[in-house]
């Protein structure tokens, strides 16, 4: 073993080994956020002494390190074929996060050694813009996300929103890397950066933010029920017996209360289809009956069958789908909006709609095979407030919810079924990756899930009434009506992609000079 550690390289890959592990400890729910700052050094490191298969396996391992230990729950869907296809997914995705380490290695050894580990930097910083813009979205592994659990670092957020968080952990990591390999003289200033990059972080989240209160001492008084059922009972999406057992379960919640809720919110893919096409009101009649007869607005998720809600028609078959939210007002007209951002393979099958035959690689995840994307985020009104509503994946790409916040919302509403990949990680992530959402906007969140984590998220990151995962409960939040005017909200993500510019200029120009200089 002692001369095993003795090689270099050796030693390097297992340093790789150890940063991943270290990464997969600082997301929720460990938590341990001041080794995100830190994790990714070896790796790069790697890219000045290591040849480009090296760097890259090397990355690779320390990515599959870190989703093994954070990110291991798509393995685990209750639907084996669901895993399997998620396994696949996972095994690339690590892939593609070494990919920047290994076309950093060929910079360092083609051009000039130092130069590489700042333009592998920036490649993984380009790298989470594709994970969260890209053909095929994923952005759960973000490196802000790695500071989720910890309201001191996240809080920054505010500024520069998780994907200037990522900037500032990358660059963090930076330091460490290039002090290693620097030359003495310059290790102390690396080292410095490497320190004090993180104090600015925790330093730019402590600075004052302006509160605007738009609706004075006004609180909404909202109730969200978790039903506690199985996935496989809600996988069951033509089981309309579903709707009377909700009711009855909402019935028990109102009756035990002194006063209403303003608003009663169900989770993600609440209703379920009806076949019976001769019926026009489907499960939405005994619905809105209901919110009339106990003088509610009710908020829920719901599988929508698109084909039947076309005047007149009546389907031989069902479908196509929509994974959708439905407001319910007493006397009023349902008003419904669809989920914009699917889960890839799980929701839809990426490129399908350019290669129809990838349609049958479809699996029914939720209990359908595939839904149709809505076409504009998924705003309402009740009670002179308005909402945006993220659908489960939704929450988790900042700019998308940014897109809600502009629209002048008074709070956002997250519903989702995390219950699909049993009692994992998932539930914990969802919850504090929800946060930063909530403390990058400024506005408050009520998340409700099947099967939990259902809670109440403030702009400042404290979350109450956290509900216990895979248990049936109900409760009532008073969501305070007022907004946090946060930087990012006002402007997004420019600052980091100007600095982003700035590095890979400055990159390119240090590389030309070596490059001129070596010759």
């Amino acid at each position: 073993m002692k001369n095993f550690l003795r090689h270099p390289r050796h030693l390097l890959r297992l340093s790789c080994i150890v940063g991943g592990v270290c990464l997969g400890l600082s997301y929720p729910p460990i938590g341990l956020v001041p080794l995100g700052w830190i994790a990714l050094a070896p790796a790069f490191v790697g890219v000045v002494r290591s040849d480009r298969r090296e760097a890259f396996v090397n990355a690779w391992l320390l990515y599959l390190a870190c989703f093994s230990i954070a990110f291991y729950w798509p393995l685990f869907h209750v639907r084996t074929d669901t895993s399997l296809i998620s396994a696949l997914a996972w095994l690339a995705l690590t892939m593609l996060h070494a990919v920047p380490f290994g076309v950093g290695a060929v910079w360092s050894e083609r051009i000039n050694g130092t130069s590489g580990i700042w333009i592998t930097g920036a490649m993984v910083l380009i790298f989470e813009w594709f994970l969260t813009e890209g053909p095929v979205p994923m952005p759960w592994s973000l490196m802000g996300n790695s500071q989720a659990a910890s309201v001191v670092t996240v809080a920054s957020a505010r500024f520069v929103g998780v994907s200037g968080l990522s900037l500032l952990i990358v660059i963090a990591n930076l330091g460490f890397a290039l002090a290693f390999v620097s030359r003495s003289r310059k290790r102390i200033a690396a080292v410095a950066i490497a320190v004090f990059i993180p104090l600015v972080s925790i330093l730019v989240g402590a600075l004052p933010n302006k509160v605007v209160s738009k609706h004075q001492v006004r609180q909404l008084r909202v109730g969200i029920l978790q039903p506690g059922y199985s996935p496989a009972f809600w996988s069951s999406v033509y089981n309309i017996d579903r709707v009377d057992s909700l009711i009855a379960l909402s019935d028990a919640f109102l009756d035990d209360l002194d006063t209403s809720p303003d608003l009663l919110i169900w989770p993600e893919t609440t209703l379920p289809v009806d076949t019976n096409y001769s019926n026009p009101d489907g499960v939405f009649g005994p619905v809105s009956e209901w919110t009339t007869r106990r003088n509610l607005s009710l908020l829920t998720g719901a599988v929508t069958d698109l084909g039947r809600l076309q005047p007149g028609n009546q389907p031989d078959r069902a479908g196509p789908f929509e994974n959708s939210v439905i407001l319910f007002e007493p006397d009023s007209a349902q008003r419904r909006s669809g989920k914009n951002i699917l889960v890839p393979f799980a929701e839809y099958v990426p490129f399908s709609e350019l290669l129809s035959v990838l349609v049958d690689l479809a699996v029914p995840a939720g209990g359908v095979r595939g839904y149709v994307p809505g076409s504009s985020p998924s705003v309402f009104s009740t009670n002179d407030l308005s909402f945006g509503v993220l659908i489960c994946f939704e929450s988790v790409f900042p700019a998308y919810a940014r897109r809600m916040a502009l629209m002048d919302v008074d709070f956002l509403v997250v519903v989702t079924q995390d219950g699909w990949w049993k009692g994992t990680a998932s539930y914990d992530q969802h919850l504090y990756f929800n946060r930063i959402r909530s403390i990058e906007l400024g506005l408050p969140i009520v998340q409700v899930g099947v099967d939990g984590l259902s809670a109440l998220i403030l702009p400042d990151g404290q979350i109450f009434g956290v509900t216990a995962p895979r248990s049936r409960a109900a409760v009532i939040y008073d969501v305070p009506i007022t907004a946090v005017n946060t930087v990012y909200r006002r402007i997004g993500n420019m600052p980091a992609k100007i600095v982003l510019g700035i590095w890979i200029l400055f990159s390119l120009l240090y590389a030309i000079r070596s490059r001129h200089s070596t010759q």
